[in-house]
């Protein structure tokens, strides 16, 4: 008799120590979302507010685009203008042929950084006395206000000399998404998505916020930076989040809507910008609404899978509770068992119960953590292939964001059709993957849009060359 509660006490104390692991099989969420549907009211309100969010990461990740914008460029001249009044506009287009010109051409167009001496306003043109061939280099400029009144280059004088400082500006938000990236998605599987995503929200809010107020390039510099980590952490958690709740069999289609949103929220910048042509207005613009998402705290629940894993079933429990009084499902009891009692100790029969239904062990759980991954060759490998892949679909994906604003002379409309063109794609995406699978439609689609990359260097210039 004595003998058989040692053991007992025994197999009490081993399972106690192995208590994330049972909590695993007292609670399994796919099988719970089997009954509380994949993607009911309870998902789809989940859902409305992570894609929401999405708007706000794009409006973070593409702003550059305006904020940091390289306007069309002349050097000043003091002797026949003033930078306030701009008297002499014109030369922008008039006498663009008179040798008398003073500012020397490249390719038939003003070059940007020279400008010849001894000028004299005479008869309403600016012209040059002196014996010119190449020029001097000027340090004022003037900008064509046309599609935004200042932007950061323009505050600053980023230009010629200092041209090299904008696309630092424009890497520091790289940069912060690569220290992001690896950083808080650690930090969210240590102290849960929804603490995480409160934490990077206020950082992308407080720095893009900020950053309107930059004083010097170095200050935006940093706080781009901040901004960078922040949004990728954030876009991160919101796809974790989202794929945590809803159906195996919803989780392609959400994250190509979320995507959608996201070409949404990159839209809406352009439009914006139309009618705001100030870098620092619009940068509180689309920065200060971030302040708002802190309210998700109080709106979005913790995930159901961390909590499990955490062996925190109770919250979980709570969780699902929720979930079927939302979604007007019920959920077989023996499902919901946390067992715990009025001490909160875990009840032990239930483990061994809910292990014999299963027919498995819960000391054959596994943490998931990425070192698991590395050491399996199978998973080592397609891990650093996803890598490569990922790695080569952003560095073409942003690089040509920044760039199509180029292809002519509407900046706007430029901008605008780049990011519309995402949306009939996300959208045809959703039924490809499905016909093609996951694999073919992975290879099909950087396949030809490397090929189209490739092409498109070998398309001739529309544009004269500046």
């Amino acid at each position: 008799m004595q003998a058989d509660s040692e053991v007992k006490a025994n197999s009490l104390e081993n399972k106690r120590d192995i208590l994330p692991e049972s909590a695993k099989k007292l609670l399994d969420y796919d099988t719970v979302l089997q009954y509380i549907g994949g993607f009911g009211p309870f998902q789809f309100r989940i859902c409305i507010l992570i894609w929401l969010a999405a708007m706000y990461c794009a409006a973070g990740v593409m702003s550059f685009s305006f904020t940091g914008a390289v306007l069309e460029h002349r050097c000043l001249l003091p002797e026949c203008e003033s930078a306030e009044t701009n008297d002499s506009r014109s030369i922008w287009t008039d006498a663009i042929n008179e040798s008398s010109y003073p500012l020397p051409l490249k390719a038939g167009k003003t070059y940007r950084c020279l400008k010849y001496t001894n000028l004299s306003l005479v008869e309403g043109f600016c012209t040059s006395r002196g014996d010119n061939k190449d020029g001097v280099k000027c340090n004022e400029w003037v900008y064509d206000d046309s599609v935004l009144k200042i932007s950061i280059v323009s505050e600053f004088n980023l230009v010629c000399e200092k041209a090299w400082i904008e696309p630092v500006l424009a890497s520091a938000y790289m940069i912060g998404m690569v220290f992001g990236s690896i950083s808080f998605g650690a930090i969210a599987d240590k102290i849960g998505r929804l603490k995480t995503f409160i934490i990077v929200v206020a950082i992308a809010a407080i720095a893009q916020t900020a950053a309107a107020f930059s004083v010097n390039p170095e200050m935006f510099f940093v706080l781009r930076f901040f901004a960078g980590a922040s949004i990728i952490g954030l876009y991160q958690i919101l796809n974790v989040l989202g794929t945590e709740f809803v159906g195996s069999e919803f989780r392609l289609k959400f994250g190509f809507i979320q995507n959608i949103f996201f070409a949404i929220g990159s839209c809406s910048l352009g439009i914006v910008a139309i009618f705001v042509k100030d870098w620092r207005t619009l940068q509180l613009i689309y920065g200060a609404p971030g302040f708002l998402l802190l309210s998700y705290w109080w709106l979005l629940p913790e995930s159901c899978r961390w909590l499990i894993n955490q062996g925190r079933l109770e919250e979980a429990k709570k969780i699902v509770e929720m979930a079927c009084r939302v979604n007007k499902k019920t959920v077989p009891q023996h499902l919901l068992c946390t067992s715990l009692d009025g001490t909160g100790a875990l009840d032990y029969d239930a483990v061994d119960k809910n292990e014999a239904k299963s027919g498995v062990s819960s000391k054959t759980a596994t943490t998931g953590s990425m070192l698991e991954v590395l050491k399996n060759r199978i998973l080592r490998k397609r891990t650093f292939l996803m890598f490569f892949v990922w790695f080569s679909v952003s560095m073409s994906f942003y690089g040509l964001s920044m760039v199509l604003t180029d292809l002519s002379d509407n900046y706007i409309l430029n901008y605008e059709l780049a990011m519309l063109v995402e949306i009939p794609s996300h959208i045809t995406s959703i039924f490809l993957v499905g016909i093609l699978g996951r694999r073919t439609m992975m290879f099909g689609s950087t396949l030809v849009g490397g090929i189209g990359c490739l092409a498109a260097g070998f398309v001739p210039s529309g544009r004269v060359a500046q």
